[in-house]
């Protein structure tokens, strides 16, 4: 039986740049992943109460594993190690809200007329400006970015 938990309101931002002046080549893509400490803190809440959930008596039947490997880790700092060294993205593919429209300041990329900031000319792909709670596919559906 497997069950995961999915970071969808993270805080932390990734980095996309550009490698060389070789148009059709690949950008270097730094998912910086748990770079805001409080993702952190949800992460390993989250994992405690998976933890928890997937103890219980009527649960048991159906063979409940930690893939992470981290059977008998109780301390945050251990579970940080562990999380750090075992998952790359914690969205698991979810990566939506990637042109915050914020301050630019505060991390922001887009300004409240959908311009980036620092740039002329340039377009930028994504889902959508922020992530909806329910399902980060939504976001296709509803806005035009």
């Amino acid at each position: 039986m497997l069950q995961r938990g999915v970071l969808l309101r993270f805080l932390s931002r990734g980095i996309i740049t550009i490698n060389t002046t070789d148009t059709p080549a690949n950008p270097v893509v730094n998912f910086r992943t748990f770079a805001n400490p409080i993702d952190v803190s949800n992460a390993i809440a989250m994992f405690r109460y998976n933890r928890e959930y997937m103890s219980v008596p009527a649960l048991q039947g159906l063979g409940p594993v930690e893939i992470v490997p981290v059977n008998n880790i109780m301390s945050d700092t251990c579970l940080e190690k562990a999380l750090r060294e075992h998952i790359m993205v914690c969205t698991f593919a979810h990566p939506s809200g990637t042109c915050s429209m914020i301050p630019e300041e505060l991390g922001g990329l887009l300004d409240s007329e959908w311009r980036i900031y620092g740039t002329s000319r340039l377009s930028v792909v994504d889902a959508c400006h922020t992530v909806d709670s329910g399902n980060a596919f939504v976001c296709d559906g509803l806005c035009s970015c």
